[in-house]
């Protein structure tokens, strides 16, 4: 599901084809590929890690291949278009009074930046926080300068 406002005017239509617990995995069918063509779109953002991260199982040259197996075969139904890959934000591991910083996600950052030079591609990842950051001290700022209602 996600968000389609079609108007036959000029202007953005955004789709939101992610699911909780997704991997890059979720994404190589041949269905998922077709329905994601046939939006034509012009611009492809792929978020992916998180959850690639939270998987102890993790290693990272299968992870560089579930990426390359999933960007060819979006390129090959989507050869027109553009694609930027983000890094997933930090995230914890373990239980409520061990949580720990989840060293996984230094590595899955590390292999999609790797994979996106090496493609040629952009990557989006430190701006993420920042824009964040910037967000909600705007909202922050709004709301003190509305009386604090």
């Amino acid at each position: 599901g996600g968000l389609a406002h079609e108007t036959g005017e000029p202007g953005l239509v955004y789709h939101i084809m992610g699911v909780n617990g997704a991997t890059c995995v979720t994404f190589t069918t041949e269905n998922k590929i077709k329905e994601i063509a046939a939006l034509r779109p012009d611009l492809i953002i792929l978020s992916f890690g998180t959850n690639e991260a939270h998987s102890r199982r993790y290693l990272a040259p299968v992870h560089e291949m579930q990426i390359d197996r999933l960007l060819s075969m979006l390129k090959k139904a989507c050869p027109e278009t553009v694609f930027l890959l983000t890094t997933p934000p930090g995230a914890y591991v373990g239980r409520r009074r061990s949580r720990v910083i989840n060293p996984r996600t230094v590595t899955v950052s590390r292999i999609i930046r790797e994979y996106a030079r090496k493609h040629g591609m952009a990557v989006w990842y430190r701006l993420q926080g920042n824009l964040l950051h910037q967000a909600l001290i705007k909202a922050y700022n709004e709301y003190v300068a509305t009386g604090l209602e």
